[in-house]
């Protein structure tokens, strides 16, 4: 199985599962061969199930100290809404303003989200492929919060 194949299929199963993604910061499968073992006993649980439940013998260490709150307060539906918006909003960007063949010659690009990014995901869906940055700051910049 592919790797993208199997990570969407994977976090499908962690979404209807209700696991905490942020306990399981760090996830390499590539080439392990068990991938299917993991999919098929995660498809045989019920949402509430551990890391544990999916992967018996795994000893998860203490959160980082950075980000124990995080992991505490881990709610299900916060997280992957928020996880949703952003991969909407990288896409919209990249069909919208990263092929802005200006910014080819730039060192870096930042973003900046002055109502939010469900706001600026609005904005960018609004504007034609290839628009560009300049067509993206103005549209920004001209429609308000709750637009």
């Amino acid at each position: 199985m592919e790797h993208d194949e199997f990570m969407r299929q994977f976090e499908a199963e962690a979404r209807r599962l209700r696991l905490n993604m942020y306990r399981l910061s760090a996830f390499a499968s590539s080439g392990t061969g068990w991938e299917n073992e993991v999919l098929e006993r995660m498809r045989g649980l019920e949402p509430g199930a551990s890391w544990e439940d999916v992967i018996p013998g795994l000893e998860l260490p203490a959160p980082d100290p950075m980000i124990a709150d995080l992991v505490a307060s881990f709610d299900p539906d916060v997280y992957w809404r928020e996880r949703e918006i952003s991969d909407a909003l990288s896409r919209e960007l990249h069909r919208v303003v990263l092929s802005d063949p200006a910014l080819a010659s730039a060192d870096g690009i930042g973003f900046n989200f002055p109502h939010g990014k469900e706001h600026a995901l609005r904005v960018l869906r609004r504007l034609p492929d290839n628009a560009g940055w300049r067509a993206y700051h103005d549209a920004l910049a001209s429609t308000p919060p709750d637009e």
